[in-house]
């Protein structure tokens, strides 16, 4: 179950299949395939370059954030982590999800 979350497989996971004889599938090479998946309706306030728009996969913010999700985000800034954009260069750190569902 992902609970209807968009994210994308590790930048290390890739690479680490292309190492082991699977041409094709190095991040590098399976990431415009992401952008041409998506049609990201915040692509202009999220990462700059990493978001498609026009593609058959709706992406967007819940349109619902529970309460306790704030207050996790919250306290991971005040021990230090950062907010990220999850989908962007670095895959590592805390935000609020994003969703692949449409009116809904």
């Amino acid at each position: 179950m992902n609970g209807m979350m968009y994210m994308r497989g590790s930048r290390h996971d890739f690479d680490g299949r292309a190492k082991m004889g699977n041409p094709g599938w190095s991040y590098q090479e399976v990431f415009p395939y992401f952008l041409k998946s998506e049609d990201n309706h915040q692509a202009t306030t999220m990462e700059a370059g990493y978001h498609g728009v026009g593609g058959p996969l709706p992406v967007g913010q819940f349109p619902y954030h529970p309460p306790l999700s704030h207050a996790i985000l919250q306290a991971s800034l005040e021990l230090g982590y950062q907010a990220r954009d999850l989908t962007g260069a670095l895959h590592t750190g805390f935000a609020i999800a994003q969703t692949t569902s449409k009116n809904g």
